[in-house]
């Protein structure tokens, strides 16, 4: 086998672990009392294949996770038969899943390379957080798009908002706990900056 080749192999099977173990993660977890799930870093080994093999590899890995999370929250039942018609749905798919399980990644690839070229580690935290932010920005537009037709006697923002924030915030700061905690290893370090 040629060098190009093991090289593909290793990335193949590097992206499909990582996959294997935030879907895993994904369904590990607690609900919070407004809804909305908080997992065990499920995102961390994703933001591990962005700061190690950049934007071309997170990006077909992490939209093959977007799929998994869309085929996951079907299974449950509990999302698309609030979705009444095909706009309703296209914004679900996007603002749900498409943008917040893939943008959060690439940005963090993005800040990875920075990290490599100036030996300033604190590119990726700030990488991670900005993508975690962004996923919440983008679940906060769909919770007002969407969602927000369940505020009840809150305005669909501030619902969308509570909601959205009473999860992603815990999420934010496990996975950047987690991350940094990992990162303190020596060799975790090496294999990711590599």
């Amino acid at each position: 086998m040629t060098t190009a080749k093991r090289n593909y192999v290793r990335i193949l099977v590097e992206c499909a672990i990582m996959l294997a173990l935030s879907f895993a993660l994904s369904f590990i977890g607690f609900e919070m009392p407004m809804g909305g799930k908080v997992t065990p870093a499920s995102m961390l080994p994703l933001f591990l294949v962005a700061i190690h093999l950049g934007v071309g590899s997170t990006l077909i890995t992490t939209a093959l996770y977007s799929l998994l999370q869309i085929w996951q929250a079907y299974l449950a039942g509990n999302v698309f038969v609030y979705c009444q018609d095909g706009a309703t749905l296209a914004l679900c798919v996007i603002f749900d899943y498409v943008l917040p399980f893939t943008l959060p990644f690439i940005i963090t690839a993005l800040f990875a390379k920075l990290w490599k070229r100036n030996d300033r580690e604190g590119f990726i935290y700030v990488g991670m957080i900005l993508g975690l932010v962004i996923r919440f920005v983008s679940h906060f537009i769909s919770g007002i798009l969407i969602w927000g037709q369940w505020a009840e006697d809150m305005s669909p923002a501030l619902y969308s908002f509570l909601y959205n924030g009473t999860f992603m915030l815990p999420e934010l700061i496990i996975t950047v706990a987690v991350a940094f905690f990992l990162l303190r290893h020596r060799e975790i370090k090496r294999i990711v900056r590599s």
